[in-house]
């Protein structure tokens, strides 16, 4: 095979041997395979070539002027110039028979896919996404991503919010190989760039950086796979304050490795700017509701979505208890969904295969967000034994729609007891109402019942997203006095536990005050057995005992 030439669209190069064969011999027994290299070739460092395959290289570093992808052919000569084999792709060569293939797409390999020779590239190669150099041509199609379904906006975040409202998309893989491990990542780009990653992919724990092959797939035998991720713009990446916040579109971004091999995919998604904190971004706003038992229950754990009078998908996410750390409410059937403004749309729940079913009709989406805030001069409380204690508090509708809020006591300390003056309360958008809780102490006396706290909680019934709550405490201000120790002695003092009859007896006890408040005008009286005037033995007076004192009586 020397003197053996390869040509491609502008040059030809002579065939050399890169290493001869283990008998010595430059013949190529039949069924077996040669492959054509340039010299400085790096496919036999990572690469395992089969014994028997003969090697060969080109007289310089590339096969003709380097082949590309678009419009090339090769055309194998022997030492007498007569055409061996040819191939053409994308542009048709007069000096080659037949039609050309199409361009070829990166990451793959043309193989001949006929046991005859056609002299008819078009027929006789087509494209495999598996190479198989010096073995036999396997063909396989290269493997495609698809988005079947996602939204047509997603939101950017509020000004206040260290994240967007998150969205689901559903992501297919075909005609990739059949294999135990593919990795995946799935991310929200600001452009084209690698680097211009603002999202976060919940990775079925825990929500992370979008930057990272989060999930190991295996596609089924014939090479499909499909599932649902959910997405969310973290404000705190780069990528979202330098371009995000500026920009009117992004990109969903999915990227497939397999060892050395990747397959990207992107598509064009539009973006909202949810309170007009952002620049270039259509207007938006969310829809929120409770689904009822009726519509809750042939939808559970299924997704829902909001579409326009032209069947347009706007918006799509699970409702709750999805198992997502949103920050959502949990309760079940709670739903909420980012949207541009507009009116007449369609909540629909979507089943396990794609099929939706209509839940509501004529919704009308409006700039803005349901919020709520609690105002009050102080938090710490002190009142007298027995007496009750009246909080005064501001409800402050610090949202964009009238809004109706439950009050609740959401917990107290035993013994104590709290009521607000209101349990539901309207408040119309940006004004406030006040109201009242009263509180009443523990009638327990004891000093491990002297305080208290309290933890009101307020909440939409439009938005259960939308809540406040605040911590009260307490104290009752009161002195609390006891006896923690009494000894007894005898006549010089020696401390005993028993008396003989008609001897003396001396008392020695302490009076302390655990409480608050000093303790004032205290009288100790001691008694005999009884407390009665027949068994009555004396008393101690003391002007004044301050809190956390502790006075010695001797009688």
């Amino acid at each position: 095979m020397i003197q053996w030439t390869i040509t491609d669209n502008t040059q030809t190069d002579t065939l050399e041997p890169y290493m001869i064969l283990g008998n010595g011999s430059m013949i190529l027994p039949s069924y077996h395979y040669c492959i054509i290299t340039d010299k400085g070739t790096e496919l036999y460092n990572n690469t395992t070539i089969p014994s028997q395959t003969l090697l060969l290289t080109v007289d310089d570093l590339s096969i003709g002027n380097g082949l590309g992808n678009q419009n090339d052919m090769i055309i194998l000569k022997n030492q007498t110039g007569h055409h061996i084999d040819t191939i053409e792709w994308g542009k048709d060569y007069p000096e080659i028979p037949g039609e050309p293939i199409t361009t070829i797409q990166e990451a793959m390999s043309l193989i001949r896919t006929t046991s005859i020779d056609t002299n008819n590239s078009i027929h006789d190669f087509k494209e495999t996404h598996t190479p198989t150099p010096g073995e036999t041509n396997i063909y396989t199609s290269k493997g495609a991503i698809s988005i079947t379904m996602s939204p047509s906006y997603i939101s950017k975040a509020y000004a206040s919010d260290p994240y967007s409202l998150p969205f689901s998309i559903q992501i297919q893989l075909q005609n990739f190989t059949s294999s135990p491990f593919y990795e995946m990542k799935v991310a929200i780009q600001a452009n084209n760039s690698t680097h211009s990653i603002a999202s976060q992919t919940w990775d079925l724990n825990q929500w992370q950086y979008s930057d990272r092959y989060l999930f190991n797939i295996t596609t089924n035998e014939t090479g499909f796979y499909s599932q649902w991720m959910h997405l969310r713009f973290n404000t705190n990446y780069k990528a979202y304050t330098e371009y995000i916040t500026h920009q009117q579109t992004a990109f969903f971004h999915i990227k497939i490795r397999e060892r050395t091999m990747t397959t990207e995919f992107n598509k064009e998604v539009k973006l909202l700017d949810m309170d007009t904190s952002t620049s270039n971004a259509i207007p938006g706003g969310y829809y929120v509701t409770m689904l009822t038992e009726d519509e809750l229950s042939p939808i559970q754990h299924q997704r829902l979505f909001l579409s326009n009078k032209n069947s347009e998908i706007l918006s799509i996410y699970s409702s709750e208890n999805n198992s997502i750390d949103e920050g959502f409410s949990s309760t079940e059937g709670f739903t909420k969904l980012s949207c541009p403004t507009g009116s007449n749309y369609t909540l629909y729940v979507l089943n396990e295969d794609n099929q939706n079913t209509m839940i509501k009709d004529n919704i009308t989406i409006t700039q803005g967000r349901y919020n709520i805030h609690i105002k009050t001069e102080t938090s710490s409380f002190e009142t007298r034994p027995q007496k009750s204690i009246t909080i005064p508090l501001t409800i402050e509708n610090t949202g964009d729609f009238n809004d109706t809020y439950t009050v609740s006591i959401k917990d107290i300390s035993h013994g104590w007891h709290a009521k607000p003056s209101t349990k539901t309360i309207l408040i119309p958008y940006q004004h406030h109402e006040n109201i009242t809780i009263k509180v009443t102490p523990s009638s327990f006396q004891r000093n491990e019942f002297s305080t208290g706290t309290l933890l009101l909680f307020i909440q939409s019934n439009k938005d259960l997203d939308s809540q406040d709550s605040y911590s009260f405490s307490f104290e009752i201000i009161a002195p609390d006095l006891s006896i923690p120790k009494i000894k007894t002695y005898d006549s010089k003092w020696n401390e005993i536990d028993s008396l003989g009859h008609g001897r003396n007896l001396k008392i020695k006890a302490y009076c302390k005050n655990t409480g608050n408040k000093n303790a004032s005008n205290v009288c100790v009286s001691f008694f005999c057995d009884t407390i009665d005037n027949d068994h009555y033995i004396g008393s101690k007076t003391y002007e004044d005992i301050g809190k956390y004192q502790k006075y010695s009586m001797e009688y």
